[in-house]
């Protein structure tokens, strides 16, 4: 009898899909507050920690709502899609701490090089975008205004991500500051 491998699953993916469940029977329906993270450990019988992990699954793929100070809220899926699927949150892909991991090594060195090869120019226009985007979402914050705050860091993103566009079009060679 030839052994097979058995697959586990992650605690804060169970956790997750839990709670996914009880969103998709209308246990928790949109726009409604879920219990405090204490009190979803207690009832499932795991650590705050576990409990934390499965919300930010959640978070990201658009299930949850963490409103700081307030609670977290099951968000209504848009109009132009259906309900983001179980399997999102399922054991496939990374977890948000592997991910955060991988930004520190990968936003690192990403700095290191910025930091070897930037002109005075590139420092110039990330002080006038970058923090200008950071400052456009401290003002949101400031004034508890969460659709201001989430927009202003979509914005900061999508430039973010325009950035890198157009610096991966350029040659391999001008990416890392070797002339053609």
């Amino acid at each position: 009898m030839p052994l097979r491998a058995v697959e586990t699953t992650r605690l804060y993916r169970q956790i997750a899909d839990q709670i996914v469940g009880l969103i998709d029977s209308g246990e928790f329906p949109a726009g409604s507050r879920l219990p405090p993270e204490r009190e979803l450990a207690a009832l499932l019988g795991v650590s705050r920690t576990s409990v934390r992990e499965a919300i930010i699954a959640l978070e990201i793929s658009g299930r949850v709502e963490v409103r700081v100070g307030t609670g977290i809220f099951v968000t209504r899926p848009p109009a132009h899609t259906a309900p983001a699927p179980r399997a999102e949150v399922g054991d496939s892909g990374v977890g948000p701490f592997e991910l955060l991991a991988a930004r520190a090594v990968i936003e690192g060195e990403t700095a290191a090089l910025a930091a070897k090869h930037a002109r005075k120019a590139d420092l110039v226009a990330l002080r006038a975008k970058t923090l200008a985007d950071h400052e456009a979402i401290v003002a949101a914050l400031a004034v508890r205004d969460p659709d201001g705050a989430r927009k202003a860091m979509h914005r900061h993103l999508e430039r973010v991500v325009r950035e890198f566009q157009r610096r991966w079009d350029e040659t391999p060679a001008t990416r890392v500051g070797i002339p053609k």
